[in-house]
């Protein structure tokens, strides 16, 4: 019976001897029953995990029932990972006769554990940086705007125009950081369109070079056929820099940075729990290296934010969170290889054009010239410093601006009085979206548009499906102008 059982059973004597061991823990270490009983455990198992389990064994033979794991080179099977309970035996004159103990494989269990650790931990972060470059796009949005109007009053060929639009260039690039911590969410906004690839790949030299120096030789490989990939043309771009970037500093005495694309066809092996992706047709793009490579217990975490093998004076961290959160957002697939001392080859799988389904966000154009207007604007946002700065804003472009900080207040001002337009933000308190608000009005007013505002993509996808008519959709931070042509949009 104990033969058939899929753990190692064993008896040993309170001496420490083994009595009774099963087929399994004599397989386990690959020789015959008879060769282990009578021997010690120390005997047999070594002394170093003897040394692991002495204070379960003392305890058992001390009449105490215990669980421990423990990890142990088998041979012929590498590292497997155990589970090993013991029982107490008293014999019938009430003395301690031994213990009994069970030992199961918990290996395949182990990596399942991590895995979902790993999953949970990057969901965890995904929701802690999602909700962090929500609140910040708020913080830009007024900063911008501002600096906007301060710039505007100051005037030409001053100092402190000059300092203006310093600040400007700042909040730009911190508009940048925000948009790789939603890239990373996955809550970025995207405008996927159909990418030829041919053309991209002779775009490449000139996108890659001068960030390579002369000592790393860029190649391209293509295989036909090679169907136009559906994805953010720009995101993708950035991902390709930064995979060669990294790959340039993989490589301190100068390599060889190859570049292939192809099509290929993934089935559900080749995919993780965690991918939005199907089964089906990718076109893959690998960015492979000659470098320094990355050592096995570093690949797991080279995703995480602002974590980075190359220290952290080097750069942010973010590439790479960034680059998987593109990849992930666009239904696509990621794969990295790494050798230490060989190079590293990372993949990317993207929907061929014709079956991605990603939502594109709807653009505004930006004229250079601020276009004005005397009509009354319905402003409505629950945040304080955005409310007080985009009323600021348009009332400068000659607007009447009544202003609200919820949806049901805006229904309210609606039902007594007459406005134009109604500036928006989608996500607000009191249970109610600017859509939903929009879509109650419109029962007061069937004619009213709406310009909605959010900074984030999840509500921008939502907003877009929400949209009626002549409505405009923009996505925080957004200067003036940018505000204020959607609006002439909707007026006119």
């Amino acid at each position: 019976v104990t033969d058939a059982a899929p753990g190692a059973i064993l008896y040993v004597d309170r001496n420490e001897r083994y009595r009774f061991v099963n087929k399994t823990y004599a397989d386990w270490l690959q020789v015959e029953a008879d060769a282990v009983i009578g021997r010690t455990v120390r005997e047999v198992v070594g002394p170093d995990v003897y040394a692991v389990i002495r204070d379960s064994i003392q305890r058992a033979l001390a009449g105490e029932s215990g669980t421990m794991e423990l990890s142990r080179e088998w041979p012929g099977a590498g590292t497997r990972y155990m589970s090993m309970s013991f029982v107490p035996d008293m014999g019938l004159d009430g003395d301690m006769a031994g213990y009994y103990a069970l030992l199961t494989d918990i290996t395949d269990l182990n990596e399942a554990r991590e895995q979902l650790a790993q999953s949970q931990k990057l969901e965890a972060m995904g929701q802690l940086t999602g909700g962090v470059a929500h609140d910040f796009n708020n913080v830009l949005m007024a900063v911008l705007a501002n600096l906007e109007m301060l710039e505007e009053d100051l005037g030409e060929g001053t100092e402190q125009v000059d300092m203006a639009r310093a600040a400007k260039r700042a909040v730009r690039r911190g508009a940048e950081v925000t948009n790789q911590l939603l890239a990373f969410a996955r809550k970025q906004t995207l405008a996927p369109t159909a990418i030829d690839l041919h053309e991209l790949s002779l775009s490449l030299g000139t996108l890659l070079t001068p960030s390579m120096g002369e000592t790393v030789d860029l190649s391209t490989r293509i295989s036909e056929p090679l169907s136009p990939a559906f994805a953010d043309r720009g995101l993708l771009q950035n991902a390709l820099l930064n995979l060669a970037v990294n790959a340039r500093d993989a490589m301190p005495d100068g390599g060889t940075l190859l570049i292939e694309l192809g099509d290929v066809t993934l089935d559900a092996t080749r995919l993780t729990d965690s991918d939005v992706a199907a089964p089906g047709d990718f076109v893959m793009i690998a960015v492979s290296d000659s470098g320094t490579g990355i050592e096995a217990h570093l690949l797991e975490r080279i995703f995480d934010p602002f974590f980075t093998t190359k220290g952290m004076a080097k750069n942010s961290g973010l590439g790479m969170s960034m680059v998987q959160g593109f990849v992930q957002q666009s239904e696509g697939h990621l794969e990295i290889e790494s050798e230490v001392g060989v190079g590293t080859t990372v993949r990317l799988f993207l929907p061929q054009a014709g079956t991605g389904t990603g939502a594109a966000a709807e653009a505004v154009s930006h004229q250079q010239a601020v276009p004005t207007g005397n009509e009354t604007v319905l402003l409505v946002e629950d945040d304080v410093a955005v409310r007080e700065t985009l009323a600021s804003s348009l009332k400068r472009m000659g607007y009447t601006v009544v202003v609200v900080e919820d949806g049901p207040a805006a229904l309210a001002v609606l039902a007594k009085q007459p406005v134009d337009a109604v500036v928006t933000d989608q996500i607000m308190p009191k249970g109610m979206t600017g859509t939903e608000m929009a879509r109650q009005a419109r029962k007061i007013r069937p004619d009213l548009d709406f310009v909605v505002i959010t900074g984030y993509a999840d509500a921008l996808n939502s907003a877009a499906a929400g949209l009626k008519g002549n409505d405009q959709l923009l996505s925080k931070p957004f200067t003036t102008g940018t505000l204020a042509q959607a609006l002439r949009n909707v007026l006119d």
